[in-house]
């Protein structure tokens, strides 16, 4: 049974999310200054970290991080784009925060839904990055053709992450496994999954 649940509370002005325990029953979390509708969207193992998105237009959302000690505090959003990113999920310890983002200039006129994502991983060393370039930056990947379009998973040790992108006229599903072996890239063509099997090069 989990000991923290996580939701969105509905009112006539606002929409928030709340955190629940046995302890203190149902609480709110707050939301960002600005913010119509913050919504939380994973909490960490032992409850202590909670993430997701506050809304504050529909050109305008950004990833959030909450903590007890801290409160909610914005993730920022990858450079390039419009200010458009979700936190989808958390590992266990709270450590590794991913999700999606936009990199590409909002087109004139259009929505930040109108634009292609890009999947992000955040630390607190390293702040929001775009995981593709971390992929080929740090790992020395070829991903010409491929695209990360959002991470929607982390394991509880922060090494796997599973998302979906697209790449070759194919919408696929992957997962990037940070293992300390040799750099592996293996296409299951079959069932549409990329599966990364990698080691950081220094």
């Amino acid at each position: 049974m989990p000991n923290t649940i996580v939701g969105l509370n509905y009112s006539i002005y606002k929409m928030a999310p709340f955190r629940w325990t046995a302890d203190s029953g149902m609480t709110s979390l707050g939301t960002l200054p600005g913010a119509s509708l913050t919504h939380a969207s994973d909490v960490s193992g032992d409850g202590s970290v909670i993430v997701g998105r506050a809304l504050f237009s529909h050109r305008f959302e950004v990833a959030f991080r909450w903590t007890e000690s801290s409160g909610m505090q914005s993730l920022g959003d990858l450079p390039g784009g419009p200010v458009a990113s979700e936190a989808l999920a958390v590992s266990a310890n709270g450590r590794v925060i991913v999700g999606s983002g936009r990199a590409d200039p909002l087109l004139p006129g259009g929505f930040i839904y109108d634009q292609g994502s890009e999947a992000f991983i955040w630390t607190e060393n390293r702040g929001m990055q775009d995981l593709r370039e971390v992929l080929i930056n740090d790992y020395k990947l070829n991903l010409e053709n491929y695209r990360l379009r959002a991470a929607t998973g982390v394991s509880a040790n922060g090494n796997v992450i599973v998302g979906w992108g697209g790449g070759l006229g194919q919408t696929f599903a992957w997962r990037v496994d940070l293992v300390p072996e040799p750099s592996v890239f293996a296409q299951l063509a079959g069932v549409g999954v990329l599966v990364f099997f990698l080691r950081r090069r220094c």
